[in-house]
């Protein structure tokens, strides 16, 4: 399963057909959840409940996973546990075990 957007993914993005084969412009961004979307949800609802320690180092550590799952943006039902293995072998750093684990936090605070 590839990171990037596929076709149906672009097709939601810029209109779809209706029945009668026009185009339905109307907005339907929301129909496509991306990893920066959920993290933004985060920064504003979670993240200033946290230490201001905590807040700083969250903020980092979203910096590089932004660079992984954002850069194109990834439609959030696309990733899977082996695109975190591979973001793992990426950062190959200590550093990256608490990127993970901001990781499964936003996923699993988005899931609630």
């Amino acid at each position: 399963m590839s990171l990037f957007l596929d076709s149906e993914d672009v097709s939601i993005l810029t209109g779809r057909k209706t029945k009668s084969g026009q185009i339905d412009a109307k907005p339907a961004h929301q129909e496509i959840i991306t990893f920066r979307y959920v993290a933004e949800r985060y920064i504003r609802n979670i993240i200033p409940l946290k230490s201001p320690a905590t807040q700083k180092d969250n903020l980092r550590e979203l910096e590089q996973l932004y660079k992984f799952f954002d850069d194109p943006p990834v439609p959030l039902h696309k990733i899977e546990p082996i695109n975190m293995r591979q973001y793992l072998d990426w950062r190959g750093v200590i550093r990256a075990n608490r990127e993970k684990a901001l990781f499964n936090h936003i996923w699993n605070k988005e899931r609630e």
